[in-house]
């Protein structure tokens, strides 16, 4: 028998709590079509026993690094669901500004365009479905991505024409009005801080760029589009900004004007803040204040901030008691909290003082001293005293500074109320 709880708990040796719970869910969901409601009422423990085999699976799969994209075999990318594989990278938030960027222009001249380095097809897909009146061609020089590609231009509605093509050894005559790529630009001396699940999965010829050349493809792709833009065309890339300013003065030197670099910060609207935040409440608990401190950061306007506030209630994808009982048993069970600490943080979130006491009343005194015994045992082993006085007196110091209640700590040591600095804490 399976639950929620012991399934992302799985995960922690390799992610954050945050991280692992929301993996699950987005498995749970995707392969599993359950919802957030369905998980909190311990539908995972209904599932049948083929479908709890392959949950199996994938969670010993995901607890080796392997990218849960790959295992599902899905990622989202501007709204759609594009099927990866190892063969191809994973879709990144910011090639969907990429995008954005494009498509949120004038259009309306733009009736040719070649994505260079297509992948997943992700970036052509997306134009050819936003810009319907453009012919758009997708290269790649993998014969395995090519088909990945093919394969969610079919399935998406997408009219695409796919060639396989090496940019560093092109020769055409083919003319456009965009040309836009996602090339390799990650240098070899970068790897050592990048994830390992992405060194150990994604493909590194779609990753990396020769050593001693970090922006060939930059430069090989410039020349192209310098030739085959049309009169009034444009030239879009993702940039790595350690060569972003080499790539830019390469394009000036070729002859292009109007070079623009954009650290692609945009105005979110209402509608887009309420989509991204509802995304992230599916994934893992938030409360009111989380979303209002996110939307602060867009520089949203207080009443359009309430606004979206008032629909992630309504749609009930946050509850701040529902939040509240969450955050209590996390802290507890795995953050070794006593309930002062506890309250203190449910304080910091400006969790209303009424379901607080609710909250922290559900909890009784043997909670908390199943979590307190065992801390103070091993608190025990690396204390220094003279004395049994000395000695708790520290481990008292100890429990009060965790947050925990002196009438819980007398439960666990041998003192009494001339021990009692709760007060002074």
């Amino acid at each position: 028998m399976m639950d929620y709880e012991t399934l992302w708990r799985r995960l922690t040796p390799l992610y954050d709590i945050g991280e692992a719970k929301a993996l699950i869910r987005w498995v749970l969901e995707v392969r599993f079509g359950l919802s957030m409601a369905d998980i909190l009422c311990g539908k995972v423990n209904e599932l049948s026993a083929d479908d709890q085999k392959e949950l199996n699976t994938i969670i010993q799969r995901l607890e080796k690094g392997e990218p849960v994209q790959y295992i599902i075999g899905v990622a989202d990318f501007c709204g759609r669901q594009f099927h990866v594989a190892p063969g191809v990278l994973i879709p990144r938030p910011e090639t969907e500004e990429l995008c954005r960027w494009i498509t949120q222009g004038d259009a309306s001249s733009v009736l040719s365009v070649l994505d260079i380095g297509t992948g997943s097809g992700c970036i052509a897909i997306t134009l050819a479905m936003e810009m319907p009146e453009a012919k758009v061609t997708a290269w790649d020089i993998s014969d395995e991505a090519l088909g990945i590609a093919q394969e969610n231009a079919q399935v998406l509605g997408a009219e695409i024409i796919f060639e396989h093509q090496d940019i560093l050894n092109i020769s055409l005559t083919s003319q456009y009005n965009l040309i836009v790529s996602n090339p390799p630009y990650i240098q070899p001396k970068e790897s050592d801080g990048m994830a390992k699940n992405v060194l150990d999965y994604e493909p590194h010829q779609a990753l990396f760029t020769p050593d001693d050349q970090p922006i060939i493809f930059y430069q090989r792709i410039g020349d192209f589009a310098w030739q085959h833009l049309k009169t009034g065309g444009a030239l879009y890339f993702e940039l790595n900004p350690l060569t972003a300013h080499e790539v830019s003065d390469y394009l000036h030197q070729l002859g292009f004007s109007e070079i623009e670099i954009r650290d692609m910060k945009k105005e979110t609207t209402e509608q887009e803040a309420y989509l991204q935040l509802a995304a992230l409440c599916a994934q893992a608990e938030h409360c009111q204040q989380e979303m209002r401190d996110k939307m602060k950061r867009w520089e949203m306007a207080p009443e359009v901030q309430e606004r979206v506030i008032a629909r992630l209630i309504k749609e009930r994808y946050i509850d701040d008691e529902r939040y509240a009982r969450a955050f209590v048993k996390d802290k507890i069970r795995y953050n070794k909290w006593g309930r002062r600490k506890v309250q203190q943080g449910l304080w910091m979130k400006r969790i209303d003082d009424s379901i607080q006491q609710r909250v922290l009343n559900e909890v009784d005194d043997a909670e908390y001293l199943t979590v307190l015994k065992p801390l103070l045992e091993q608190k025990a082993k690396s204390i220094k005293a003279e004395s049994d006085y000395e000695r708790n007196r520290k481990l008292v110091r100890f429990a009060l500074g965790r947050g925990f209640t002196f009438d819980i700590i007398r439960q666990c040591l041998d003192v009494d109320d001339s021990f009692n600095d709760e007060d002074n804490d």
